[in-house]
């Protein structure tokens, strides 16, 4: 089986290069655990913009005092990984909603970070992660229709317990993937969870 990894971010801001992470959640898709963290910006000086606070409910105070380190979180997000997986060459496929403009490049961007200042062997690789946009899968689904996290879990009864923040967006999408995969497998005529059993078929119909 295939491990499929969600993920999701909350940040300081919507640039990926001057904002900063503020939370990650990560969940494998069928695992009864899951990672998630407040983290401290890399400047101590970094306050949490009013309009963010508004968003999520995560405020300078909360990250300062119970945020872990962007670095540990870094390597912390890798080890999730690591232990789900069944070896060091098996591939995993990482899903987020609009992950390809946002939640893609901010890992990136913590990756680049934290291999700049580390000994090269313990430099983190990406080179075994594979990169699903469901966004993309709702646009092969829903042509024409917005294709929003919120507004899709509201299509599909999808309860969202805590919107913007970090785990609350994994849990929902999590299990919003499972339904987009399931639809589209049905429209497409194949199997019902073929696409949920095959990651690579739609990294094929989505990007190629």
């Amino acid at each position: 089986m295939n491990k499929l990894f969600v993920l999701d971010f909350e940040t300081t801001g919507l640039n990926i290069f001057h904002h900063e992470v503020i939370e990650v959640g990560i969940k494998m898709i069928g695992a009864n655990d899951h990672y998630t963290s407040l983290v401290r910006p890399m400047s101590n000086r970094t306050t949490i913009p009013q309009r963010i606070t508004e968003i999520t409910g995560i405020t300078t105070d909360m990250v300062r005092n119970d945020g872990h380190d962007g670095h540990q979180v870094t390597e912390n997000i890798f080890n999730y990984i690591l232990n789900h997986r069944d070896n060091l060459d098996e591939i995993v496929y990482l899903i987020a909603h609009n992950g390809y403009s946002f939640d893609f490049m901010f890992l990136k961007r913590m990756v680049k970070d934290y291999n700049d200042e580390v000994d090269d062997s313990m430099k983190l690789s990406l080179d075994k992660i594979k990169f699903i946009d469901s966004m993309y899968l709702a646009k092969l689904l829903l042509v024409n229709e917005r294709v929003n996290q919120p507004g899709l879990c509201q299509r599909y009864n999808i309860q969202n317990q805590e919107e913007h923040r970090a785990m609350g967006d994994v849990l929902s999408l999590e299990q919003l993937y499972i339904e987009l995969c399931l639809q589209y497998s049905h429209q497409k005529g194949h199997n019902y969870n073929h696409y949920l059993e095959n990651p690579e078929s739609i990294l094929e119909e989505c990007y190629y």
